[in-house]
C-alpha cells in the first residue's frame, strides 16, 4: 500500500452500532460504529475515515495509511485498538514508499 491510500478492513467484534441493530435485525443499511476504533500501521497512526456495521457480524474500517516515517518497512505491522483490546493482524502490511 502507498502512504495517503485508502485501506479497506473487515473484520467483527468492534462493538455497538449507532442506533444498535437488534440480533438477528436484517440490515437494509450500513450502520456506523458509537464509537471508531484506533489504527495504526507500522506503529504509525492511521486516519479512521469510516466504521460500520455493513452485514450481521461484519464490520467494515476505512482507514487511510499514514504519510511520514520509515513508509519503506518491509514488515509493518497493522494494529487496530478498540475498547481496550489490541489485536494485531497475523499478516503483514506493506507499506511501499
Amino acid at each position: 500500500m502507498m502512504p495517503g491510500e485508502t485501506v479497506v478492513l473487515y473484520g467483527n467484534g468492534f462493538g455497538a452500532a449507532s442506533p444498535v441493530a437488534p440480533n438477528g435485525t436484517i440490515l437494509v443499511a450500513p450502520l456506523s460504529l458509537a464509537v471508531l476504533p484506533t489504527v495504526t500501521i507500522g506503529g504509525l497512526p492511521a486516519t479512521v475515515t469510516y466504521g460500520g456495521l455493513i452485514e450481521p457480524g461484519v464490520y467494515r474500517i476505512n482507514v487511510v495509511a499514514p504519510v511520514g516515517g520509515q513508509q519503506s518497512q518491509a514488515n509493518a505491522f497493522l494494529s487496530v485498538l478498540y475498547c481496550g483490546a489490541r489485536e494485531r493482524c497475523p499478516d503483514n502490511v506493506r507499506l511501499t514508499p
